[in-house]
């Protein structure tokens, strides 16, 4: 007498995880949850602000861009992570907010399975920089925290630096 295994199917160990959109700003990779951009082009239509801004908390503001009526303040990607000026290719505008930040490249959209808490090693302002890291194609990278490109304070200082001047925004 033969007997046969049933042929039960495994139950699905493999979670759903989060759409991811991974970037680069120099040499370093970064993703981003998907969800919280809502338009990636190409650098045109900004207008500079860096003379305005280069002496303020904001800095890093060095250009805004209209869509739909809106102003976005354009956020230096490399001034924000205090890396090395680098070669922005692209402008990635966050959704339900008025930011835009610049980045060198758009390598793919991908999936992270979770997001792991930053080491204790990090102390400074990348705590707020980053939700965490994630783990993709066996390397370590950073997933992006959104909401600190600009915080609402920086956004009323940069609101009130471009209306000195007479730059009124639509923000």
């Amino acid at each position: 007498m033969k007997l046969f295994r049933s042929a039960r199917k495994a139950p699905s160990l493999a979670k759903h995880g989060e759409a991811a959109i991974l970037f680069a700003i120099g040499a370093f990779s970064f993703l981003i949850a998907a969800e919280e951009i809502d338009e990636i082009r190409e650098m045109y239509g900004m207008e500079s602000v860096s003379i305005i801004t280069m002496r303020t908390s904001v800095a890093k503001i060095t250009n805004t861009v209209e869509k739909a009526g809106q102003t976005y303040y354009v956020v230096d990607g490399s001034q924000h992570f205090h890396m090395m000026p680098s070669k922005a290719t692209r402008l990635m505008l966050l959704r339900n907010q008025t930011v835009a930040v610049t980045v060198d490249s758009i390598d793919r959209m991908t999936e992270i399975g979770r997001v792991l808490p930053l080491p204790k090693a990090f102390t400074g302002p990348e705590r707020e920089w980053y939700r965490g890291l994630a783990i993709v194609n066996e390397k370590v990278v950073p997933v992006v925290n959104g909401g600190a490109f600009l915080t609402a304070a920086d956004q009323v200082i940069a609101r009130n630096a471009l209306s000195a001047v007479g730059r009124g925004t639509r923000a």
